[in-house]
């Protein structure tokens, strides 16, 4: 009887038994089904099996010290001993007809994705090279001769992939040095194998991956499995038959018999890695938000949805626990309730919550996967932009919907509502190369393009008070010379700019003669006593765009409140010491440009991630800049206030609360 299924991974057979990996562990089981045991339950994780042909001995990848190296240990199960020392990637792929095993490793390699060959014996000692060139696999057939599969990973990682990099196999004799590629499938190809004279290997040529054989010379080319729900995967043999497997499940091939057969196993373990666990909430945050009054926060931590006092007081989940994933939550201001993006039921939409009651209100329609959200300072609307390069107009109050606008060319670059909820500004592509910042009068639906680009201007921000829009820019073209060769290039480029909104403004960096000592507030200081009216005059409105007399840099985000304007900024730096898919806004400074003053003033400098602020802060009260705790940034994992020093308790990275973790939960959603 078969219970408690597992998710079964790396099969390898010989002998008659089927040693595959669950749990990061290794476990064995007869081929044709039954109980599987238990071989591993080490400190480091075990995949990647592969039995010697007499089915005595496996190795597999471990990392019991750190890195993956290659470890042998009995097939019944026993103490391991580790083979390699190359600190890279590296796995077993076949043993030689001497005994040893055959890995593949990227050990030395200018690139990781570049595997060579190499042949460790099974007594331990330095691997030694093949020589046969950049391979990731090797299966030895008849008549000497070999097949290598080159750049055959798992086709499921990307699927129908057929680009350059995608698997291939050659087919030749080492002793000749004469290899020819296997051509004709338009397919990944992966998992060579030879049974009898004839060639095996996993293609997804035809929409799935599934395995084919064909003849040494290519021809004869024959399906064998017909999975049409999930790829093959991670095929293995003995000579015989073929073990894979796909989803969770393990399969048997029998070529001789032309019969594939699920193999049925009683799995009984306690499953420690689907149990409900906590992980630390600071090492998962994605996105937070500051309430209008900023004393509670939005924080988002795997995709669940958390409200909480800042400086004390209980953390609350907000939505479903488990199974559903939120993300740009928003506070809507003067009420109790938040709008966040959903994906309960399977499809990803706004919706509305309650933080006292946690009552939800969907809102109608499905509109693309939302790129941007944001809040009027009044909570009557919201406006978010998607995928489609569209932009959406939301009445809170009806849940209605209406698009604003569209691009053919790219995305829409940064949202914003004045203070009066009003107006509302974006940044949109008018061309592949170019944006420029547009304003749009909720009232009337009227739309205006405010300024003549160069190239790219976004993140459009309103002055709370109504007298400026800030904005970045790439219009900066101060050319610098390279310092290893003879060559000139825009490395920044990038500057924050401001627009007069009335004709008859000057601009915020001439500054009014002022006494020695000020006395009384000044009207930004006041300005929250009321919400101003933003007027704008639209007649030359882009000939009045003035830049900050700042730095040219590269800038990432913008914001502001009536005395002063925050960026976050980067310099150009090397690449030899991070990734392409590193977050280019992770090494920023927090910038203060003050409009008191004109000085800048750096807040933050080491590993600054999106800042935000409350509404309230905006409005630049005393009160508020006394102890300043509604603008916050993330530093190194932690919510650090500006001036948390003013407060007992603020600005200490102490964790507040563990996110529980159900792992079953997203996987019974996923695929449901």
């Amino acid at each position: 009887m078969i219970e408690q299924p597992g998710y079964y991974r790396y099969p390898t057979t010989a002998q008659g038994h089927i040693i595959f990996v669950s749990e990061d562990d290794l476990w064995r089981v007869p081929l044709t089904g039954g109980t599987a045991r238990r071989l591993t339950a080490g400190w480091g994780t075990a995949s990647r099996p592969l039995l010697s042909p007499d089915g005595s001995t496996v190795a597999f990848v471990g990392r019991e010290e750190g890195d993956n190296e290659i470890y042998i240990m009995p097939a019944q199960g026993g103490p391991i001993t580790r083979l390699t020392y190359l600190a890279a990637n590296t796995q077993p792929v076949a043993f030689s007809s001497e005994g040893d095993v055959i890995i593949s490793s990227n050990a030395g390699q200018p690139f990781r994705s570049l595997f060579m060959l190499y042949r460790v014996p099974l007594s331990g000692g330095e691997p030694k090279p093949l020589n046969l060139g950049p391979a990731n696999n090797i299966a030895f057939g008849p008549n000497q001769l070999v097949a290598l599969g080159r750049n055959t990973a798992d086709p499921a990682r990307w699927k129908r992939y057929r680009g350059g990099t995608r698997g291939q196999i050659w087919i030749g004799r080492p002793d000749t040095a004469h290899f020819e590629r296997l051509d004709g499938i338009n397919g990944n190809l992966a998992s060579p194998m030879w049974i009898g004279s004839r060639l095996y290997f996993i293609s997804d040529h035809e929409g799935y991956a599934n395995i084919y054989s064909t003849t040494a010379d290519g021809g004869d080319l024959r399906r064998h499995t017909d999975h049409e729900t999930y790829y093959v995967r991670n095929a293995s043999t003995d000579g015989r038959v073929i073990v894979y497997h796909a989803g969770a499940d393990l399969y048997v091939l029998d070529p001789a018999q032309n019969q594939e057969s699920m193999v049925p196993i009683a799995y009984y373990s306690q499953r420690t890695q689907a149990e409900t666990h906590y992980v630390p909430a600071a090492d998962y945050w994605t996105e937070y938000q500051l309430s209008e009054q900023g004393d509670h926060v939005l924080i988002t931590t795997r995709g669940k949805l958390y409200y909480m006092g800042n400086w004390e007081g209980p953390c609350t989940p907000l939505g479903v626990t488990q199974g559903v994933r939120y993300r740009l939550s928003r506070f809507i201001p003067g009420q109790d309730r938040i709008l966040t993006v959903s994906d309960d039921g399977g499809e990803e939409g706004l919706e509305l919550i309650d933080v006292k009651t946690g009552a939800t209100t969907r809102l109608p329609g499905h509109h693309g996967e939302i790129a941007a959200l944001t809040v009027s300072a009044n909570g009557a609307f919201a406006a978010f932009s998607n995928e489609r390069h569209e932009l959406w107009l939301v009445d809170l109050g009806t849940f209605s919907v209406l698009q604003i606008d569209a691009s053919a060319y790219g995305p829409v670059r940064g949202i914003d509502f004045s203070k009066d909820s009003q107006w509302l500004a974006y940044a949109l592509h008018s061309t592949s190369k170019t944006s420029a910042i547009k304003i749009h009068h909720i009232p009337s639906h009227e739309t205006h393009t405010v300024t003549q680009p160069v190239l790219v201007d976004q993140n459009p921000v309103f002055d709370p008070s109504g007298r400026y829009l800030y904005f970045l820019s790439h219009r900066v073209f101060n050319p610098v010379y390279d310092n290893l060769r003879f060559d000139l290039g825009f490395p920044s480029g990038m500057m924050p700019y401001a627009i007069p909104l009335q004709k008859d403004r000057r601009s915020p960096f001439q500054l009014d003669p002022h006494p020695l000592q000020e006395n009384g507030a000044s009207a930004a200081d006041s300005s929250d006593k009321e919400t101003p009216t933003t007027v704008i005059d639209f007649e030359d409105i882009a000939s009045r765009v003035v830049p900050f007399p700042v730095r040219e840099g590269i800038y990432h985000q913008l914001a502001c409140d009536a005395n002063a304007v925050y960026w976050t900024m980067s310099v150009p730096h090397g690449s030899l010491q991070s990734s392409f898919f590193d977050e280019e806004g992770a090494r920023a400074t927090l910038q203060q440009f003050s409009l008191k003053d004109l000085k800048e003033e750096t807040l933050a400098t080491t590993a600054i991630s999106p800042f935000g602020q409350s509404s309230g802060s905006r409005s630049g009260s005393r009160t508020h800049q006394r102890i300043d705790p509604r603008k916050v940034f993330r530093n190194r994992g932690a919510f650090v206030p500006r001036n948390a020093g003013a407060v007992p308790g603020m600005g200490q990275s102490q964790p507040r609360y563990g996110a529980p973790a159900v792992p079953r939960a997203p996987w019974v959603c996923a695929h449901s």
